[in-house]
């Protein structure tokens, strides 16, 4: 299995990659730097860093930053970035052999902006919104569908990683306009799983709600539940650009809430102009300034001597269009925050944790729904049974390869037993604190 990486388009986690929990190789080259916008100098997350004509990349984390790590039989191939809304970097990998950091500046491609018309007249951006919503039985999978995921999640304190967890499993959906009356609509199924031996208690918390890890991961897909922007009598719609992806017409509209309750909210949606398919959703939630909180952001009790306050908030998905459908292809879902004194409720320190989703292999149609016992429950029911942990494959599985774990995460969770200990100790279960 292998996955033509975006991103785009998700969480959590950052994904600065380098490798796995064994080490690189001395043959091996590594190339470690930082994506941006050429005009405004801003690090650009979810760039795609990968060797031309092969599956191996990477993805730049939040703040652009990337590690890749690749045999050294590659020296003499090209290395491709590539960004929705970008110019793709191409340059020859000898260009980055023996330097320590390296900085990509991406020239961002815009076409002017056409007068968008309905019978005759100019189209708002609120109509073209309404368009998405319109066409999603035409744009989305309207018939069963089956996709293979991978899932990471991890939390970042006072500079350090001190958990993790990732797993493997199948997605099974009935189509984007045959929802339930009740409950949710897609269904997930655990294949294998691994984690370190402390998985904290707000960690776990946010990973088992509903008693779902996956649960909050779905209900953040914009379409499938017409959530955030898609509901357009509360939005306030700005057509903000008009740019060309992979020549293909891309109106970029800018969703935010009138109101001052939700003045922190901002909301990009990436729509193809000639389908009007919702093709990247990207919001973000923010406390503007200190002493300035966002009502709808986590700010409370966490131990007994500190609280948690959550100061930034994004999520990001992105869609690839397969077969004349758009599934989706990434999810993110970050937060940032601080740690705050609960006698003093000053910030003593950094506190960030990251769940992403990541989707391969898919079918549609005449799908066989997987075995009921490894069904995750969303609300109560029996888990799936655990298993021991399976060092082989993980091994084998190819998005470890091309979404590796960077040595800050090996070394930060392996101060007192290394990680592979961990992940055997632990085993193959839905995640526990």
């Amino acid at each position: 299995m292998s996955m033509k990486l975006f991103f785009i388009c998700y969480l959590a986690l950052f994904l600065i990659t380098s490798h796995p929990t064994g080490f690189l190789d001395q043959d091996n080259i590594k190339i470690k730097g930082k994506v941006m916008d050429q005009g405004t100098k801003s690090p650009l997350a979810f760039a795609t860093i990968r060797i031309l004509g092969t599956d191996l990349g990477v993805v730049s984390n939040l703040f652009g930053e990337f590690e890749f790590g690749f045999p050294s039989s590659y020296r003499s191939d090209t290395l491709q970035v590539s960004m929705m809304g970008y110019k793709h970097s191409i340059q020859p990998i000898s260009n980055f052999i023996d330097r320590d950091y390296v900085t990509i500046r991406m020239e961002e491609v815009v076409i002017m902006l056409d007068e968008v018309t309905i019978q005759g007249r100019q189209m708002s951006a609120r109509e073209i919104v309404e368009k998405v919503i319109e066409n999603i039985p035409r744009n989305y999978p309207s018939t069963p569908y089956l996709m293979e995921g991978f899932t990471r999640a991890h939390k970042k304190q006072c500079g350090k990683y001190i958990s993790l967890f990732e797993a493997t499993f199948d997605l099974y959906g009935k189509g984007y306009n045959n929802k339930p009356k009740s409950g949710y609509p897609e269904k997930v199924y655990l294949k294998e799983s691994r984690q370190s031996g402390k998985v904290d208690q707000y960690l776990a918390r946010q990973l088992e709600s509903n008693r779902n890890p996956f649960v909050a991961m779905n209900h953040i897909n914009d379409v499938l539940m017409l959530s955030y922007s898609l509901k357009t009598a509360s939005h306030q719609y700005d057509l903000e650009n008009h740019i060309s992806i992979d020549n293909r017409s891309v109106y970029v509209i800018l969703a935010s809430f009138p109101n001052n309750d939700l003045r922190h909210y901002s909301h990009r949606m990436f729509i193809d102009a000639e389908n009007f398919a919702l093709i990247k959703s990207d919001m973000k939630m923010e406390t503007i300034e200190e002493g300035d909180p966002n009502p709808h952001l986590f700010y409370g009790k966490s131990t007994d001597t500190t609280w948690t306050q959550v100061t930034t908030l994004r999520k990001t998905i992105q869609f690839e269009e397969k077969k004349g459908r758009y599934f989706p292809k990434y999810i993110n879902w970050a937060m940032e925050g601080l740690l705050l004194s609960a006698e003093t409720k000053e910030s003593f320190c950094d506190w960030g944790g990251r769940f992403e989703m990541m989707f391969t292999d898919f079918s549609v149609g005449d799908v066989e729904r997987p075995s009921k016992k490894n069904l995750l429950k969303p609300r109560g029911g029996k888990d799936p049974p655990d298993t021991p942990y399976n060092p082989e494959f993980w091994r084998n599985f190819d998005l470890i390869r091309e979404f590796p774990l960077t040595e800050q995460i090996v070394t930060d969770l392996s101060t007192t037993v290394d990680l592979e200990s961990q992940f055997m100790q632990r085993g193959n279960k839905v995640i526990k604190r």
